[in-house]
């Protein structure tokens, strides 16, 4: 118990007033700022969403027949695992590679904006050629559908 005595010590140890002992330096934030602890949180919660995202964009485009068939039109090779989702603040983004004959690679895309409970396509690149246009809306189509799996939304 702390006294009032004249006698006091400025050098009390206030964890063993407490009855308890004091923190050891593994319990001790290895963050001088809390912030940063909360921040990286934060953005590690943004990787494991984009992950999450991806998986469920790999497994739609492995099983979508339709999209496939476009990919094999196209006389390209698509691996399924080159399937990237990226979060740009409101919009996100599927990217994927394919590769035709020769090696070349292309990387179509497509992107969603969330407003409030639902995700907004975005319609293609103007200077996107016409022959690109099915497969831009299929990858729309996947990207949200995945999103809507997600997030649960009514609508999209």
């Amino acid at each position: 118990m702390i006294s009032n005595d004249e006698d006091y010590d400025d050098d009390f140890d206030i964890f063993m007033e407490l009855g308890v002992g004091q923190p050891s330096v593994l319990e001790q934030s290895a963050y001088a700022d809390p912030l940063d602890a909360f921040m990286d949180d934060e953005f590690e919660g943004e990787d494991s969403i984009e992950d999450l995202l991806r998986i469920f964009a790999q497994e739609e485009i492995a099983s979508d027949a339709e999209l496939l068939q476009t990919v094999q039109d196209y006389q390209m090779e698509l691996d399924v695992n080159s399937v990237l989702i990226k979060r740009d603040r409101d919009a996100y983004h599927l990217l994927l590679e394919l590769t035709d004959s020769s090696g070349e690679k292309i990387r179509p895309f497509a992107t969603v904006l969330q407003k409030e409970d639902s995700f907004i396509g975005l319609t293609s690149p103007k200077n996107l050629p016409e022959q690109w246009k099915e497969l831009f809306t299929q990858l729309l189509k996947v990207l949200q559908s995945i999103m809507k799996k997600q997030f649960n939304t009514p609508s999209i």
